[in-house]
Order: structure tokens, then C-alpha cells, then sequence
């Protein structure tokens, strides 16, 4: 079994009965189930589930995503759209994957993972 980097552990959950409001920032990573609306700002990976219901933009090191996304997001690796996953809004990333079935409205800028940097639309 490999060890994993401190960054990428689950550091924090957001329940889905939980609704949160302002700037969300954090070293590790996040999961949400609940209501987020603001901005986003962690090192580490984010993952929703399919009820997470986010208003934001996402500042992350990857990004998985099963609910409902509106805002832009800005990603050091992977921007990953599930199934059941919606997105509403511009992406930076290395690496995005939409599933059969995903949902995705925006632009998209693919960099290499070194850059980081708001995503600003042309």
C-alpha cells in the first residue's frame, strides 16, 4: 500500500446538511455533500457528492465533481465531471474528463500543471 501525500488525505467534510457561506481555505483536502456558496481555496483535491450543491469558485489541486458546480474553477491537475455532475462556469486545468452523461456550460483553458493563475475568459 502506498503512502500518500499529507496534501491529498481527507482533511475535512462538509455534510449535506450543511450549508456554508464566505471563503472556505484549507492545506488538505475537502469533501463535500452539502451547500457551499463563495469562494473555495484549499492545496489539496476536492470531491462532491451528487448532492452538493456549490456556488463558488474553486481554487483546488484537483477537482472531482458529482453534484452541482456553478462558478469558475482553477486546477493545478484533473478536472473530473461524473455522471451525475454539473458544471456552470470556466475551467483552468491540466486535465479535464467529463463522463457519459456529465453536464458541462463554460469555457475551458487547459495549461500545463505547472501554471496556476484565475481563470479569465477570452
Amino acid at each position: 500500500m502506498s503512502r500518500r501525500n499529507e496534501k491529498s488525505e481527507l482533511e475535512s467534510v462538509i455534510g449535506k446538511e450543511t450549508e456554508f457561506k464566505g471563503t472556505l481555505k484549507g492545506e488538505g483536502s475537502i469533501r463535500i455533500e452539502g451547500k457551499i456558496e463563495g469562494k473555495i481555496e484549499v492545496e489539496g483535491d476536492v470531491s462532491m457528492g451528487e448532492n452538493a450543491m456549490i456556488k463558488a469558485d474553486i481554487k483546488a489541486g484537483s477537482i472531482t465533481i458529482s453534484g452541482t458546480v456553478e462558478g469558475n474553477i482553477d486546477c493545478k491537475g484533473r478536472v473530473e465531471i461524473l455522471a451525475s455532475g454539473t458544471l456552470k462556469g470556466g475551467v483552468k486545468a491540466s486535465d479535464l474528463t467529463i463522463a457519459e452523461g456529465a453536464f458541462f456550460e463554460g469555457q475551458c483553458k487547459m495549461v500545463p500543471s505547472s501554471r496556476s493563475g484565475i481563470f479569465e475568459p477570452e
